[in-house]
């Protein structure tokens, strides 16, 4: 099954309520599982910066694009689909958040699951003026290309792979988080 297929089969399971394995395709006859109504499905964006960093606002506008587009046909499954935004301001902060890059989405806690890639973001250097500073910040590596900020296919496609496993607990983060060098200088050089 192709990318396409695959998505639209998706965004057809989620609004006809199948969950996971419960929905099983068999022509026309389907075996569903539905959705317990009240659950919340949460797409969360975490940046350095929104006001001035274009991966950030170009991936906060990608994420806003998505939900509204998909937010009606959660509901439809009982799900709600929400959006929030964390500016991380404080090194302890990034470390609590265990944020490793930015900007960073993840679907009910969960990092969205790409390989971790950065480039030099001349926007988030020019944020610590008067350092020499250079911040690199997430390149986004989806379908065989690499974008600045997050696509809005691959934002559709993490949601769609997450919806399934989204409403259970994330196991137990038990090995110690040390903030990325990148971070650590972006921090010391702000503060």
């Amino acid at each position: 099954m192709n990318r396409s297929k695959a998505i639209r089969w998706g965004m057809a399971a989620v609004a006809a309520g199948c969950v996971g394995s419960g929905c099983v395709s068999a022509g026309r006859n389907e075996t569903r599982a539905m959705s317990p109504a009240g659950r919340e499905l949460l797409v969360e964006l975490l940046a350095l910066d929104l006001s001035s960093c274009g991966r950030c606002k170009g991936t906060d506008r990608s994420i806003e694009a998505v939900v509204r587009d998909l937010r009606p046909i959660f509901a439809r499954a009982g799900v709600d689909l929400r959006f929030r935004k964390t500016v991380v301001r404080t090194a302890e902060q990034a470390v609590t958040l265990r944020f490793q890059s930015s900007p960073t989405v993840r679907i009910n806690g969960r990092d969205v699951p790409i390989e971790l890639r950065e480039s030099r973001c001349g926007d988030c250097s020019r944020l610590v003026a008067g350092s020499p500073c250079a911040v690199d910040c997430r390149v986004w590596a989806w379908q065989g290309r690499e974008y600045t900020d997050a696509p809005k296919g691959l934002i559709v496609d993490a949601i769609l792979r997450g919806y399934p496993g989204a409403f259970q607990k994330p196991p137990p983060q038990t090995e110690r988080f040390e903030l990325p060098d990148n971070l650590k200088r972006f921090f010391a050089a702000r503060s």
